[in-house]
């Protein structure tokens, strides 16, 4: 979150007090009802805000039943699954399972009694350490088929949210002075869970300290009524894809994910009009890479569908997080209408129009997805009594305040981190020095999951020389031209550091050119320039000169005397500095640095260079006559035939067109050798040729791979409403007779990573939809689940790779048996997308290291990577010196740790990511000749009553395998393999001091000691 808390526990201590503290609890006897069938129109009712009843006295469960061992609420199932090591008995505060999300599987039965609850009614939540959550229902929310419920939490512990449909249970659990969150969720087999994650996984969390500089904001404020007298009236790209909709003029706002259900009177920004537009201007400028508009314009927004727009409420009463700039719950963009409300808003806190701007980008990056951008403390070893303890990395600050000069133009902060006092703000995949997130942001951004693509130049669909390509218009010696530095959202284009190129021509004299951000008050780019020569003989370009001024965000490059002949100017995102480890202690890398920016110059003797006029995407259908035809720049010609043309394709050169019948579906990327009188240059285009009835659209960005229908029972186009209330266009399979099949296949080049939406509606166990990858039955590369449906199913996506080094067919099938026919017998598919995945060439090899030896180097080779990460035992790794221990390249293909000890014992991987898929080496096992080291105990946090289960644990680091040696007064109880410890019936001559020693092969670490206290029973 960037935004201020100058006292967060004050913050916490307000928002307690604005809870009702009751508590309450849902009658279990009740007989089920049947699946809640929601109404397209919202219906709500709220409790009394002051006075709501009292719950029952009794108890749901004995009082003594404080774990699953001891008692199984309704809502667990019989077996109380966890997966994972048996966590329960661990106090929430020090779980280490908490981190990675423990997960227990619920009894849905029971929970699906809570359509029937009424503002007012009690309900009871189900919970990890203890029983139950008591609970009332503030709000009740009929909304796009959902039933949705938002209430708090007895004495004050938190605040939930509810959503049930037709079966599906999802929720959140918040509790505030715990830092805790629990998900409800329903699994695709249709299993409901409990996660526990700490807070920030779900909401901007924890808080900033205030910068100075901005004014506090009021708790609360005499709200307005919603109107948007005095806002200008703004959209910044109207039929964008993505909409952010910045709403200043105030209002009531109820949501159940906010303030328990219960209203908020928010009270108007107070902005100017002039302070309202520049917050648009910069949230614009953020967003500039992306299809994506910011508006003030209220009915843009509710002419957008949920899961495609965010609400921004901008407003000084911050009772949700007193003193903050800012709160939102993470993922909510896409979960909208699903999980979340279709209006769930996020939050901005009137301060300065540039704080405002940032922190509005920040909560809407928490919206789509993105965690902060914060830094790490270094591990350190400390030395006592002659014992060393290691103490791992842990979180400095959740907000990384960036670095460079004050006042400088270059000085630099993330946008998820907190970028309030620094004038250049970006996208950031955690390349500066302890950086605790490496996430892709823009990538995330972006993907298809928020329905938000890049904003695409189509001339960036022209790659033969360099990249995009651009005409430079100059009139009199002189041009100025704009454009955007984005990512293509292309799988066979550049998807990082793309230039734009823009090409001239000239009988002989000089160039100057300056490139500048569109808007340099407050811009997302640093930009380089760069200055190309064609060679005639070879149709390549080779650099002449560049430009980057290491303290300014433009460029101006300049040349005398240049010859006759063909040149482009290149546009590239630019590094403040280099770096050989991908890592900047200060400044940045040229990653963030998208957005708009502009160009102007003068060109001495400039001719016309020889380019395409017309499009450089052209589309057709197989059976379908093709008359294409294609312009150029003044005086130039086609030497010779274009190729390879398609089967069924010709080019008429009298008519300068592409024609024909085409009878071969397929991407075709044909080169064009064009002539003027500035020289010769090779272009090219692609033609895009689909199967009939297959609309484009059902396969985004998948340039390179091809479709084939079959003729019986062919696969057709459809325009296809989804849950949340948008549309799209999907593929639906062909009426298919009993024992029959309609078949669709993809023709796809080796070493691609495929993903797409699918669901049925058939006969369950009979009739379904299967995905074969090479004729073999495919399988989820996330879950290795097989990948066939069948049955009345949602919307669902999966995930294959084509791996090898030949192309793959991939075959969506429908298949019926002989015999009955129900649903609407049908199968669909949409949104395919084909990406070139990572591709490990070479993995680590293993190493067993000798006594005496003092380093450590592990290498792989990988291709198509952005960016790269060694993992120790699944743990990410940093470069980080200390205590005569340094560890280098831990995001290149090369780690060299020095000054090793046993901790650096383990298993050891390379992942390696782009933006369609993470791939990860085989992996290495390294064997360091040490004793085991100590990490941390773990033990309970209060007394442990008689009778219950004593656990406790110990994690180490070295070479495996370990055992445990446990002792109690000095005396040996106990000595385990592994590192658990569990006595199920605890008694009170059990408390006292504990000692634990591990064991490996080579030696054994010095003890550790744990209290532990047990109470009599009552």
């Amino acid at each position: 979150m960037k935004h201020p808390v100058p006292r967060l526990w004050f913050g916490l201590a307000a928002l307690t007090l604005l809870i009702t503290a009751l508590e309450v609890r849902v009658q279990w006897n009740r007989p089920e009802l049947n699946p809640l069938k929601g109404t397209p129109s919202a219906r709500i009712e709220t409790a009394p805000s002051s006075t709501l009843p009292q719950p029952p006295g009794a108890g749901l469960l004995p009082a003594a039943s404080r774990a699953l061992t001891a008692a199984t609420p309704p809502f667990f199932s019989k077996e109380g699954k966890v997966q994972g090591r048996p966590a329960l008995d661990f106090p929430t505060q020090i779980n280490p399972q908490t981190l990675k999300g423990r997960t227990v599987t619920l009894k849905a039965a029971a929970m699906m009694q809570w359509k029937q609850l009424q503002a007012g009614s009690p309900v009871t939540l189900p919970s990890f350490d203890e029983d139950s959550y008591e609970g009332t229902i503030a709000l009740r929310l009929e909304d796009r088929g959902w039933l949705r419920f938002g209430g708090t939490l007895s004495q004050g512990r938190g605040t939930f949210s509810l959503h049930l449909q037709n079966g599906q249970i999802a929720g959140t659990i918040f509790l505030l002075g715990r830092g805790l969150g629990l998900e409800l969720r329903t699994e695709p087999t249709g299993e409901v869970v409990l996660v526990e994650r700490p807070l920030e996984h779900f909401l901007c969390w924890p808080g900033l300290p205030a910068d100075s500089g901005i004014a506090a904001a009021p708790s609360d404020g005499n709200a307005a009524s919603s109107s948007n007298e005095g806002v200008p009236q703004m959209n910044t790209r109207p039929g964008a894809k993505g909409l952010i909709y910045l709403h200043f003029s105030g209002g009531t706002v109820t949501d159940p994910s906010w303030n328990g259900g219960l209203p908020i009177e928010a009270a108007p920004s107070g902005l100017s009009a002039d302070g309202i537009r520049e917050v648009v201007a910069r949230v614009a400028e953020d967003y500039a890479p992306f299809d994506m508009a910011v508006s003030t314009i209220a009915s843009d927004y509710d002419n957008s569908s949920p899961g495609r727009r965010m609400r921004v409420i901008v407003t000084p009463t911050n009772r949700l997080l007193p003193g903050a700039g800012g709160i939102s719950l993470i993922g909510s963009w896409s979960s909208s209408g699903k999980i979340r409300s279709s209006t769930v808003p996020a939050w901005v806190f009137t301060a300065t129009p540039k704080t405002i701007a940032e922190a509005a980008s920040h909560e809407v990056g928490h919206t789509l997805g993105l965690s902060h951008d914060g830094t790490l403390n270094p591990p350190y070893r400390t030395y006592e009594n002659g014992q060393e303890t290691y103490h791992p990395s842990g979180l400095a600050s959740p907000y990384y305040s960036g670095n460079g000069p004050e006042g400088s133009p270059t000085s630099w902060a993330p946008i998820m981190g907190n970028s309030y006092s620094r004038p250049l703000t970006q996208w950031s995949k955690g390349e500066y020095q302890n950086a605790n997130n490496t996430e892709d942001d823009i990538a995330i951004i972006a993907s298809s999951s928020n329905g938000v693509s890049y904003a695409l130049n189509l001339q960036a669909l022209d790659t033969d020389v360099s990249g995009p390509y651009r005409l430079l218009n100059i009139e009199a010696g002189t041009f100025c031209a704009t454009g955007i530095l984005t990512r293509t959202g292309l799988p066979d284009l550049p998807q990082s550091d793309s230039p734009e190129h823009f090409h001239f021509a000239t009988t002989g004299g000089s160039l100057s050119v300056t490139a500048t951000p569109l808007s340099p008050n407050f811009t997302n780019v640093d930009l380089q320039l760069e200055l190309y020569k064609l060679d005639p003989s070879t149709g390549e370009f080779s650099l002449l000169s560049k430009a980057n001024p290491p303290d300014l965000l433009g460029s101006v490059l300049q040349a005398q005397d240049l010859p006759k002949g063909t040149y482009q100017i290149a546009v590239r995102p630019a590094a403040s500095a280099e770096t050989d480890t991908g890592i900047y202690i200060t400044g940045y890398s040229s990653y963030g640095s998208l957005g708009p920016y502009q160009i102007s110059g003068t060109v001495e003797n400039a001719e016309s260079a020889p380019a395409f006029l017309s499009p450089v995407l052209l589309k057709g259908c197989v059976g379908t006559e093709l008359d294409l035809p294609l312009t150029f720049t003044d005086s130039t010609s086609v030497t010779g035939t274009p190729s390879p043309l398609p089967p069924g394709v010709t080019w008429n050169q009298e008519t300068q067109r592409l024609q024909g019948t085409p009878t071969k579906p397929g991407v075709y990327n044909i080169t064009f050798v064009l002539k003027s009188t500035a020289g010769t240059l090779p272009r090219s285009l692609k033609l895009w040729l689909d199967y009939p009835g297959i609309p484009v659209p059902v396969i985004d960005g998948a340039l390179g791979a091809f479709l084939n229908n079959s003729p019986a029972a062919p696969w057709t186009g459809q325009l296809l409403p989804l849950e949340d209330g948008t549309s799209v266009r999907a593929a639906v399979s062909g009426h298919v007779a009993n024992g029959g099949s309609s078949r669709l296949r993809l023709r796809v080049p080796a070493k691609r990573t495929v993903s797409f939406w699918w669901k049925t509606s058939s006969e369950a166990g009979h009739d379904g939809l299967e995905c074969r990858l090479n004729g073999a039955l495919a399988r989820d590369t996330a879950t290795g689940k097989p990948l066939r449906i069948s049955g009345e199913t949602r919307w669902s996506r999966q995930k294959i790779r084509v791996d090898g080094n030949t192309a793959g067919t991939i075959e969506f099938s429908y298949s019926k048996d002989g015999t009955l026919s129900e649903g609407q017998d049908r199968g669909w598919i949409y949104g395919i997308e084909v990406g070139v995945q990572p591709v490990i060439k070479k993995s680590p090899s293993s190493v067993r290291l000798k006594i005496g030896d003092s380093s450590l180097s592990l290498s792989a080779i990988a291709e198509n990577a952005s960016s790269f990460q060694w993992k120790k035992d699944g743990i990410p790794l940093r470069d980080e010196k200390l205590d005569g221990r340094e560890v280098s390249g831990a995001t290149t293909q090369n780690l060299t740790i020095t000054g090793i000890s046993g901790a650096d014992s383990g298993g050891y991987t390379l992942e390696a990511k782009n933006v369609f898929d993470t791939i990860a080496s085989r992996k290495a096992d390294v064997v360091v000749p040490a004793a085991p080291i100590i990490l941390q105990t773990t033990s309970p946090t209060a007394p442990v009553k008689a009778g219950e289960a004593l656990l406790l644990g110990v994690e180490a680091a070295g070479a495996k395998a370990f055992t445990s040696s446990w002792k109690k007064n000095g005396a040996l109880i106990r000595r385990v393999g592994g590192t658990l410890l569990q006595i199920k019936n605890a008694s009170p001559t059990m408390s006292g001091t504990y000692t634990v020693t591990v064991t490996n092969s080579f030696g054994t670490s010095p003890p550790k000691e744990l209290k532990v206290e047990v109470l009599p029973a009552p």
